[in-house]
């Protein structure tokens, strides 16, 4: 199994998402929503919605998990934590 993993900054208005690599699942997580920011997909299942624009409700019924992880920056460094 292949997973992709992008951190976004925000899960408000449309969201555009370069797929470059082939991927069985990818997990998106969104810096600036709170709770639940931590989403994982079945690629195969959202390829055609994820090719255009999309807002974050058109994904919703797709979520196979989800979860929590705190996103923290500092001089162009990253750290999470789940």
């Amino acid at each position: 199994m292949v997973f992709q993993a992008m951190i976004l900054d925000t899960y408000k208005g449309e969201i555009s998402i370069d797929l470059a690599v082939e991927s069985d699942f990818l997990i998106l997580v969104f810096a600036d929503k709170p709770g639940n920011n931590l989403i994982l997909l079945d690629s195969n299942e959202v390829e055609e919605l994820l090719s255009r624009p999309f807002n974050i409700q058109e994904i919703v019924p797709h979520i196979k998990a989800k979860d929590q992880l705190e996103v923290t920056r500092w001089e162009d460094q990253s750290t999470f934590a789940m």
